[in-house]
């Protein structure tokens, strides 16, 4: 599913699987004040697929999903901003079960599960200068421990 340039979309109680290299259930491009909830994503692929996408989007409630997904859970990327990730079930295999990356600041990572196989996944990850996030309450059952 894609989503690009829409503000105030709704995207709930859905089933998305998706397969091959580079896939994602649901991409979010340059969107704003959406709220995806309640969907059941599945992805598969050799290389890096993705269960949630979101790229230069902002304040945005991502909630309540359950995710399987054999590279990142939800990939949130460039300059989003202000988005609430809360609630979820994250089960990803060689990614991390979240990863801000590339500017993406003031975001809410709250209460989700977060299951992550791999030697380099992380259940949380922060780089490329993403800051002034907020992180409470998550359960981690990953193969690295530290954010």
């Amino acid at each position: 599913m894609w989503l690009d340039s829409e503000s105030l979309t709704s995207v709930s109680n859905n089933r998305i699987t998706t397969s091959g290299d580079y896939s994602s259930g649901l991409y979010v491009r340059r969107s704003n004040y959406d709220n995806i909830s309640g969907n059941t994503i599945t992805t598969t692929g050799a290389l890096a697929s993705y269960g949630i996408y979101l790229d230069e989007s902002n304040s945005s409630d991502i909630s309540n999903n359950n995710i399987s997904a054999s590279g990142y859970g939800v990939f949130v990327y460039t300059s989003s901003i202000a988005n609430t990730i809360s609630g979820n079930n994250i089960t990803s295999l060689g990614s991390d079960g979240i990863s801000l990356f590339s500017l993406s600041s003031s975001n809410n990572i709250i209460r989700n599960t977060i299951s992550s196989k791999g030697d380099s996944a992380y259940g949380v990850s922060l780089t490329s200068f993403s800051g002034s996030n907020t992180i409470s309450g998550e359960q981690h059952n990953c193969d690295r421990r530290e954010f």
